[in-house]
């Protein structure tokens, strides 16, 4: 994870390869969200669900589409816990499973809980990757001369965090991370956005956040004073209201020029 911001780790950039908006300068901060954004959580639980329901025949009666909503709906509630510091993230890993299972009318022993917890770990830390064309993005936007850093802002634990950018080989492409963990606030707030441009020494206004909740990244990085881009990959209304105004839509990384172009004109 690169530590320098400034604009000497831009050294034979090209302002003018990735075109932009040219009634806005281009921002000198990239913020982005992990989970979802970067980071393939989605294809990771796919697969690790997908091996479940060959184990444990009670979870197939569901359907994978519908066993994956339930997934993310379960998630959601827990990751809030662990986040907070109000459970711990082995305790996380065994109630997930065991609420995946009460979703299907199954309440296993503990005993099958705890492997079939073991085997959901061990298939979604194979099928971790990054989301498709984020690395390339993020390569694109620090050869720009403008951006002076490209960093994660995310809410979560500082060590699963990083362990997610070690497995998608993104560490090294990013200058720096902020998590809720090391600040004590969660986005929305605006102290996690503020952490990060005081550690970029850019001001608001010439920030950018790509993430894919609205409510976190996007109404948070506009209460911060920042530019948004909702990264919108399951293609979902935009939630109406005075944050949506000057908010871009970005629905796929790929092809990088387009993502590049509307990240810069955010």
């Amino acid at each position: 994870m690169h530590v320098s911001t400034g604009r000497a780790s831009r050294a034979g950039g090209v302002t003018g390869s990735i075109p932009y908006n040219r009634g806005m300068a281009a921002p000198s901060l990239v913020l982005f969200d992990l989970d979802e954004t970067l980071f393939d959580y989605r294809h990771a639980s796919r697969m690790a669900l997908m091996d479940l329901r060959r184990r444990y025949p009670i979870l197939a009666s569901a359907g994978l589409d519908n066993l994956q909503q339930r997934a993310r709906d379960i998630l959601e509630r827990i990751h809030d816990a662990v986040v907070r510091g109000r459970m711990t993230t082995e305790q996380a890993r065994l109630e997930r499973v065991r609420r995946l299972f009460e979703t299907c009318g199954a309440t296993p022993p503990d005993g099958i809980l705890d492997r079939a917890a073991e085997a959901y770990g061990a298939v979604y830390a194979r099928s971790r990757r990054a989301v498709p064309g984020a690395a390339a993005v993020i390569d694109a936007l620090r050869r720009h001369t403008a951006v002076r850093a490209v960093a994660v802002a995310t809410n979560h634990l500082i060590e699963v965090q990083r362990d997610k950018l070690d497995a998608t080989g993104l560490t090294d492409r990013i200058d720096f991370m902020v998590t809720s963990e090391e600040v004590g606030s969660l986005k929305p707030a605006p102290v996690l956005f503020d952490a990060a441009l005081a550690r970029a020494g850019v001001p608001a206004a010439a920030a950018v956040m790509v993430g894919d909740s609205w409510e976190g990244d996007v109404v948070g990085a506009v209460g911060a004073g920042m530019r948004a881009v909702w990264f919108n990959r399951a293609g979902e209304a935009m939630p109406a209201g005075p944050e949506s105004a000057g908010v871009r839509e970005l629905r796929a990384f790929e092809p990088v020029e387009t993502a590049c172009r509307v990240i810069l004109s955010g």
